[in-house]
């Protein structure tokens, strides 16, 4: 099966992070959320084809890695596609990705307040006056069927308001060991 792990660490040290980052083929990744706790979140994603077990495995080894680096890690998550899970995880999510002029900021977060979208943006995007988006839907309650077809509304309402998508995940959160830290955003 196809797992996703992600490793975040408590840092602002981009630069060092990504020199980790790439010697290990990981993809870095840093957003800052609209609201919420923990507003800037830097970490990592890694896609393998493997168990849950192996995935635990390498994601503990990335983890000893950015702590011999001097980073502080502060969460560890292994998710895997909607509908994929032989158990029933921790939570679903759904992010959906858009990009917009900057000057589209308060439509962004307005649309996501009223259909009650957690909003993000990437720190790392690299294009002037533009803003790459992760709107985010989670679903703590619903069985992966469900949560599917709420994400896919969503997915259609996005659409509607804001036309091209540039990307669209479906996914269940198998292990999150620090969930709290999206407190007061997903």
């Amino acid at each position: 099966m196809i797992l996703e792990i992600h490793v975040t660490v408590n840092s602002s040290d981009f630069e060092n992070f990504k020199k980790i980052c790439d010697a290990r083929q990981i993809s870095p990744l840093w957003i800052e959320n609209s609201q919420g706790v923990f507003s800037r979140q830097m970490l990592c994603a890694l896609s393998l084809n493997a168990t849950l077990s192996q995935s635990k495995f390498r994601m503990r080894e990335i983890s000893q890695r950015f702590s011999e680096a001097g980073f502080k890690v502060i969460r560890e998550k292994i998710g895997c596609s909607i509908g994929k899970a032989q158990t029933r995880g921790v939570y679903h999510e759904c992010h959906i990705k858009i990009i917009l002029p900057e000057s589209e900021t308060e439509h962004v977060l307005g649309f996501c307040a009223e259909k009650k979208i957690s909003a993000s943006w990437s720190l790392i995007h690299g294009v002037p006056k533009e803003r790459k988006w992760y709107l985010t839907v989670r679903d703590y309650k619903s069985s992966a069927t469900k949560a599917k077809r709420i994400f896919l509304e969503t997915l259609a309402a996005v659409r509607t308001e804001f036309g091209k998508v540039r990307g669209m995940e479906m996914e269940t959160a198998l292990l999150d060991t620090n969930k709290d830290l999206d407190k007061g955003w997903a």
